[in-house]
């Protein structure tokens, strides 16, 4: 199912005071980007192919709302100076199936079901993780993507740690990834943000910038 208007519409915005209405399956729904991120264009072909190789890696579980990424990366990449933005972040609406579903139980329930169903993080295996990328002149390596389990849980949203393997052609390595769900009116939304992965001191700092933004979605979206 398509969305009804994607971010494309969505200005350059990273203050809940400046949220925008955005529609999402025949709801509208406020939203804006984490502070200091821009979003990608799909008019400009290489961000177009970023934008559709995460639509099509996605097809079936999430609907994508937008792609975006630090300002002065994304400057950085339409200007030639670099080839790869390595720190980028994700919204998306949960489809599982392929089909939307609202979420008729409420923020509360939604988030307690979720964090009962997802087990903990498991601090030896993050330590182990940490270990062997230090002791690895070439970090962590693993095949895919790697789940780590529930980081956090607040009134506002859930956390959760992955790892992803990074092979863009140019570098091959790992990923810190954290996901954010809440949920907006009966609107499920993920924000997931991604940077390369050098210790555990990176899936602390996403899960910090992650928590105010997604209040800052709760507090938009009374």
């Amino acid at each position: 199912m398509r969305l009804a208007a994607p971010l494309l519409a969505l200005s350059l915005l990273s203050a809940p005071a400046l949220a925008e209405p955005v529609q999402l399956f025949g709801r509208t729904v406020e939203l804006f980007l984490p502070d200091g991120y821009c979003l990608l264009d799909s008019g400009q072909p290489n961000e177009k192919l970023l934008i559709d190789t995460v639509t099509a890696s996605n097809q079936g579980t999430s609907s994508f709302i937008g792609y975006f990424a630090p300002c002065n990366d994304l400057v950085a990449f339409r200007a030639g100076a670099i080839s790869v933005m390595d720190e980028y972040g994700l919204l998306m609406v949960p489809t599982p199936g392929g089909q939307f579903q609202p979420s008729s139980e409420g923020r509360a329930a939604t988030l307690q079901q979720t964090a009962a169903s997802v087990p903990q993080v498991d601090q030896a295996t993050l330590e182990q993780i940490q270990q062997e990328a230090q002791s690895n002149n070439q970090g962590i390596q693993i095949e895919g993507f790697k789940f780590l389990g529930l980081l956090h849980q607040d009134e506002a949203a859930v956390y959760i740690g992955v790892l992803l393997e990074l092979n863009n052609g140019v570098e091959k390595g790992t990923a810190a990834g954290v996901v954010g769900l809440t949920v907006l009116g009966d609107v499920a939304i993920t924000a997931n943000l991604y940077r390369p992965y050098h210790s555990n001191a990176d899936i602390v700092a996403l899960t910090s910038e992650l928590i105010p933004y997604m209040a800052g979605l709760v507090a938009a979206n009374p």
